[in-house]
């Protein structure tokens, strides 16, 4: 969406789709990190441009005590990597019903699929 990638198409589709988007605060900088390592100057001020005006869309969540406490029993229990475990440990504290958690990452979504969530895409 934000990154020529093969999944940004469907990434596009599913946000267009929801009723609304939740991710943590620290997944703008993560989406900033890809863009400022993939793209040259120009496509990459676009790409900022598009990011920060669908950014607006998005409801963040703040890293606190409590979701550390979460993520640190998703690490435990599922061995992700530390920003792995936060934005699951997010997705549970939201407990959204119909929540969607979005991710390519196959150990990401086989976690989230464990812990109880519906899992996009679903391979």
């Amino acid at each position: 969406m934000f990154v020529a990638e093969p999944e940004a198409h469907e990434v596009e589709e599913l946000w267009a789709e929801a009723d609304s988007v939740i991710c943590l605060a620290l997944g703008y900088l993560e989406i900033r990190s890809a863009i400022a390592r993939r793209l040259k100057a120009q496509p990459a001020a676009r790409a900022r441009a598009l990011l920060h005006d669908r950014w607006q869309e998005v409801e963040t969540l703040v890293v606190d005590d409590r979701l550390i406490a979460i993520a640190g029993r998703i690490v435990d229990v599922h061995r992700l990597k530390t920003l792995d475990a936060l934005h699951l440990a997010a997705a549970l504290d939201a407990g959204r019903p119909g929540l969607v958690f979005m991710s390519w990452d196959s150990e990401l979504r086989r976690a989230a699929q464990i812990e109880g969530l519906a899992v996009t895409p679903t391979e």
